[in-house]
């Protein structure tokens, strides 16, 4: 998508609303403009990525370990009686590619699988916005 003109985004909003369900819009572009933004978050939770980002989808890379969110069961596990907010794992940066690309907000817990010469390890890490 490049820089769009009033008329262009009024015609890819009217194509895109059917699918307004979905709520999460990915861009590939450099040229996206805040007026467009700004109107696509009217229907979506909008992400921009670059070209390049999207040519290399990171989660597919092969040297990256295995992320998804870890589920409630997993949490309660981990956490047992505690506050999650006492709960002290190693952090991920929110800026991450495989975060960004995923959507996990701050405070997210992630489980990732690494594969080792044994096996696999999988540890837990939470998603944070100062590292």
């Amino acid at each position: 998508v490049d820089v769009l003109k009033k008329e262009q985004l009024e015609k890819l909003l009217a194509v895109l609303k059917p699918y307004s369900l979905l709520k999460k819009l990915f861009i590939c572009s450099n040229n996206v403009t805040a007026a467009s933004l700004v109107s696509l978050k009217k229907l979506f939770s909008v992400e921009v990525f670059s070209p390049v980002m999207c040519l290399l989808r990171p989660e597919k890379h092969v040297g990256q370990p295995k992320m998804r969110a870890a589920s409630r069961a997993e949490v309660n596990e981990l956490i047992g009686e505690q506050e999650e907010s006492s709960l002290e794992l190693c952090k991920l940066s929110q800026h991450d590619p495989q975060i960004k690309f995923n959507g996990w907000p701050v405070g997210t817990i992630v489980h990732i699988k690494r594969p080792t010469q044994d096996g696999f390890q999988e540890e837990f890490r939470i998603v944070s916005g100062d590292v």
